[in-house]
């Protein structure tokens, strides 16, 4: 299984926790975000991963499967839907990607979509959930 880019409680190191970070994270953390504006990531909330694998697991089918949403969001829709949910302005973006980074992520899902698998969290509850453990993990 090729796990793409996995957001969701208790997940760090993806395009959504790297974004809060920079948006919420300590006091007079820049808000420049270390990203190309147009660059895309194929995001998936863990709790479809977690369905995913097990529905991989019980088909008994072998071979490579792509654990994505099929869908690419830029980090400009991801930030103004960030910032929109959260009340705050657009940050500006570095317009550079860091190594470690891809520039354009996009998964073919078809093998997975063939099981009957397909996403269930909406990228904005996703996104709402996830600030909100954000939120929690900071208060405590």
């Amino acid at each position: 299984m090729r796990i793409f880019s996995a957001y969701g409680p208790g997940l760090r190191a993806n395009p959504v926790y790297d974004m809060l970070f920079t948006l919420l994270g300590p006091e007079h953390q820049s808000r420049m975000l270390q990203s190309e504006s147009q660059a895309t990531s194929d995001l998936i909330h863990v709790g479809d991963v977690v369905q995913s694998i097990l529905s991989i697991v019980k088909s008994g089918e072998e071979g490579t499967f792509n654990v994505a949403s099929g869908k690419s969001i830029t980090m400009a829709e991801l930030a103004s839907q960030l910032c929109s949910l959260l009340g705050l302005p657009l940050p500006q973006f570095a317009e550079t990607i860091p190594y470690s980074q891809p520039r354009n992520e996009f998964a073919d899902i078809t093998k997975l979509s063939a099981l009957g698998v397909a996403p269930q969290v909406a990228l904005n509850d996703g996104l709402r959930g996830f600030a909100a453990w954000w939120s929690g993990l900071k208060a405590a």
